[in-house]
């Protein structure tokens, strides 16, 4: 039987507290400027620097250098700003309200960016 996945328990804990920030820096933007687009870029700094370093030092607990680990982070998050993006367009064409639309992103992305982070930025394998 496998061991219980604490690492993924303290990423749920640090997800729970990004999305949260997310959906409120989100919607302060929108509501200021009135472009969805626009506000889900506009608060990706804030919501990446958080989750970085929420990661770093709790979810994946990792000593690996920073700059390199950096690197691969900002690259996977470009990956992730994407996928993200198309996923909020396509919501919002097919539920229309923008706030509802942003929610439902917010639930369907965090298994993607787990996924993600693990494998390409926290990954404990050693490569050749």
């Amino acid at each position: 039987m496998k061991k219980f996945d604490t690492k993924f328990v303290r990423y749920v804990v640090v997800g729970i507290s990004t999305m949260v920030l997310d959906y409120l820096a989100f919607s302060a933007i929108f509501f200021l400027l009135g472009n969805y687009i626009l506000a889900e870029n506009l608060k990706l700094p804030i919501i990446l620097g958080f989750n970085y370093i929420a990661h770093r030092v709790f979810t994946f607990k990792s000593e690996k250098k920073i700059k390199v680990e950096v690197a691969k982070y900002i690259a996977t998050n470009i990956l992730i700003l994407i996928l993200s993006n198309l996923l909020l367009i396509l919501l919002v064409s097919v539920i229309i309200d923008v706030q509802i639309a942003k929610l439902v992103q917010l639930i369907l992305m965090p298994l993607i960016t787990y996924t993600l982070l693990n494998r390409l930025v926290y990954s404990t394998r050693i490569s050749n």
